[in-house]
């Protein structure tokens, strides 16, 4: 070989290694961020067969529904699948409470029948490729059976549903932290939030979890008001987001997010929303999540219907009688394209 070629191939291959390690340092340690424009999805509220389409129309790819084996809910998620629309399930005390008439077994379950049912599930939703494992177990309301608010015991099931589901379909992906609502390092009730989930990775989960799912609430319309004093809603979101990923290491996803379009009933929140607010919201508050690599994907809180009698809150994209779209439902389809 000419010994002038052979010293520019070396002057090349250097040059590629040092752009390689150059830009390497700056590639993330997630792949997250190339399913970020695929995982778009709501809260899965009921709907018409005939309506199914509307959705599809406006960039809504997922729906994310509660698990259960009630013959009415079986044949929506069948015909939501046969729509070409993604199902992310969540196991849950649906899953083990609302089904006891069909599965036998009682709100009083053990950890044996959480893994038959979780078993039950896979094999009965075989288009179900992602699973969340419980939704918002902090919360007490939400406690059943096996499930007693412990993050050891929510270790165990997490454990036991990663191998049933793994053991059917290795490519499932099993979502963990049931939506742990977010950590603004200054909130008692979000600190204990993310000190529960610091306490159930300590048991190694990290190897039983493809993915974490966090839920954002807020009564702040804008990301520039001021969460806490000195503190804006902004600032809350980045530390927030920080200290989980740097507590898991795992891509997130934003399981539940939103704001009613008509709160100004409730004295919680009292802040006059309308659906420009609401749009507003979703433009800023998805231009941020999508802005971190780690984030995998976002779920709207809801598709449609009022929540939280008897204030009506409607945090809907769309219209509770008629399904039309409203603000937020363009705003969207804009990120989800």
């Amino acid at each position: 070989m000419d010994k002038r070629i052979f010293y520019i191939i070396l002057v090349v291959a250097a040059i590629v290694a040092v752009a390689f390690y150059a830009y390497g340092g700056a590639v993330a340690k997630h792949a997250a961020s190339e399913y970020a424009n695929d995982i778009f999805g709501v809260a899965g509220s009921p709907m018409s067969t005939n309506q199914m389409y509307i959705p599809r129309q406006y960039g809504i790819k997922w729906m994310r529904l509660d698990i259960n084996f009630l013959p009415g809910t079986a044949s929506y998620i069948r015909n939501l699948s046969a729509q070409n629309y993604s199902i992310l399930g969540i196991l849950d005390y649906e899953t083990m409470c609302d089904s006891s008439n069909y599965t036998g077994i009682s709100c009083n379950w053990t950890l044996s029948e959480w893994n038959a049912s979780v078993s039950k599930a896979v094999s009965e939703y075989p288009f179900v490729h992602y699973w969340e494992v419980w939704n918002q177990p902090q919360f007490s309301n939400y406690y059943s059976g096996f499930y007693n608010g412990s993050p050891e015991n929510y270790y165990l099931m997490v454990r036991a549903a990663y191998n049933e589901i793994k053991s059917y379909n290795s490519t499932d992906k099993i979502i963990c932290l049931g939506g742990d609502n977010i950590y603004t390092g200054t909130a008692k009730q979000d600190q204990y939030d993310y000190e529960w989930a610091a306490a159930f990775w300590s048991y190694n989960a990290s190897r039983y979890c493809d993915y974490i799912s966090l839920h954002l609430y807020t009564n702040m319309q804008q990301l520039n008001s001021y969460a806490y004093t000195g503190v804006s809603f902004y600032n809350w979101i980045n530390e927030s987001l920080a200290a989980y990923e740097n507590l898991t290491g795992k891509p997130i996803l934003i399981t539940e997010i939103g704001i009613p379009s008509n709160d100004s009933t409730d004295p919680e929140l009292g802040l006059n929303n309308t659906n420009q607010t609401q749009a507003e919201f979703l433009n800023q508050s998805f231009s941020l999540l999508l802005s971190k690599n780690y984030i995998a994907g976002i779920f709207w809180f809801n598709l449609k219907g009022l929540v939280k009698q008897p204030y009506d809150l409607d945090y809907g994209l769309f219209t509770n009688a008629t399904m039309a779209p409203k603000p937020a439902a363009y705003i969207f389809r804009r990120f989800a394209g």
